[in-house]
């Protein structure tokens, strides 16, 4: 499930996305407790630093029943249950692997069946300048965001699941969407990179 053909052709940009937990019904979230700083989540879910053994995560918020795919509230890395990472490895995604993680719930009892999404594929760093500005209406004003999430194409490595390194963003092909889709998994966000749209963030140089 770690591999990737280098000979997968590029996609487009309409046909990848932005994976996240989901932002509604308030959903079990999970903290997984460091030594250091938050970095050291983001390099372990990165598949950069090996994590200690084993690996734990406990109830931070939100519901008391876990759902197919926990966001960590320290980080942007996400856990996903045994189906969802069953399911992957069947349709032979590339570009993760599943790191086993001890879980506890709200009332500190076991939760078995979890792991840590580790993203071993990777892409080149998102380029401000070929997203569209576009003006939203905002409580207070109106204010300028960039849509779309842009890379080179030629940096990608043609895997399923990939990132940017140190960055947290966890984008995946249509072929991950549509398991995930079909398997109705609990608490999952798909956006468009073509369609997604962030505040910019301000110029070194201003």
């Amino acid at each position: 499930m770690d591999s990737a053909s280098d000979s997968s052709p590029f996609p487009g940009f309409e046909h990848l996305y932005d994976l996240n937990c989901g932002i509604s019904d308030r959903p079990f979230r999970a903290l997984i407790p460091v030594q250091n700083d938050r970095m050291e989540i983001l390099r372990i879910s990165h598949a950069e630093l090996a994590p200690p053994h084993p690996l734990r995560a406990e109830w931070a918020m939100g519901s008391s029943r876990p759902s197919d795919v926990i966001g960590d509230s320290g980080s942007n890395s996400l856990l996903l249950s045994q189906r969802v990472t069953t399911a992957l490895e069947h349709a032979g995604v590339t570009g993760w692997r599943p790191f086993p993680i001890s879980l506890t719930g709200r009332k500190g009892e076991p939760i078995t069946g979890y792991f840590l999404l580790q993203i071993t594929g990777r892409c080149g760093p998102i380029n401000d300048s070929l997203s569209e500005v576009v003006q939203r209406a905002m409580p207070a004003r109106v204010r300028p965001l960039l849509k779309g999430l842009y890379f080179d194409p030629k940096t990608w490595d043609g895997s399923d699941v990939f990132t940017i390194d140190h960055k947290g963003y966890i984008f995946v092909t249509e072929k991950v969407g549509r398991v995930l889709l079909k398997l109705r998994a609990s608490n999952v966000r798909l956006e468009r990179l073509s369609e997604s749209e962030r505040i910019p963030w301000p110029r070194k140089d201003a």
